[in-house]
This record gives C-alpha cells, structure tokens and sequence, in this order.
C-alpha cells in the first residue's frame, strides 16, 4: 500500500509538489508569520477579488481548529477541501486499479 501510494505521488510528482509548496507555506506562515504564499495572480493583474482569494488564510484557520475564522476567511474552503479530498481518494483508487490489473505489478 504505501510502495503504491509514493509510486501515485511521483506520478503526479507536479501535482504534489504544488500541494507541498501550498501545505509548506501555509504552515509557515502559521507558525512564524512569513509569507512565501503566491499571491492571487487575478487580484494582482485586475485589482478585484476571485472566488479563491482566502482559500489560503481560510486552511490557516482549519489547521487552528478555528472554524468560524475560517469560514470568515472564504466559506468556499468547506467545499474546495472536502471536494479535493475526495478526488484524490478517487483518483488515487482509480491509479491502484490500473496498478494491480497490469500484468507487471
């Protein structure tokens, strides 16, 4: 399981990196107040917020068990991680189905 699970994260080795980064900043930025968070690339370029704007904040605030912070932040946040957990879980499956069906598993 776990051989299957780091095989997974180094195939989608640009998709993990990506969410270590996030991950890596945000606890960073949590425990010592520095900022390495790319900023939001549509509130920098038009001057408006996206729906995305406190996704980061907001995840802050869920690792400090601050919920209403976090709803605060950008209330989207109860969707976005529920929702890209469970793709992971699906893809994740689906990645372990073709690993087992393949004759040189």
């Amino acid at each position: 399981m776990a051989k299957n699970f780091i095989h997974y994260l180094w195939f989608n080795r640009l998709v993990t990196a990506l969410g270590c980064y996030f991950l890596f900043s945000i606890i960073l930025y949590s425990r010592t107040g520095i900022d390495i968070c790319i900023p939001c690339l549509w509130k920098t370029l038009f001057g408006w917020t996206c729906p995305g704007c406190g996704i980061s904040t907001a995840t802050m605030r869920i690792l400090e068990f601050n919920f209403a912070g976090a709803y605060q932040a950008n209330g989207f946040v109860f969707v976005v991680l529920p929702g890209l957990m469970y793709y992971g879980i699906q893809d994740f499956r689906k990645f372990s189905g073709k690993k087992s069906d393949s004759p040189n598993a």
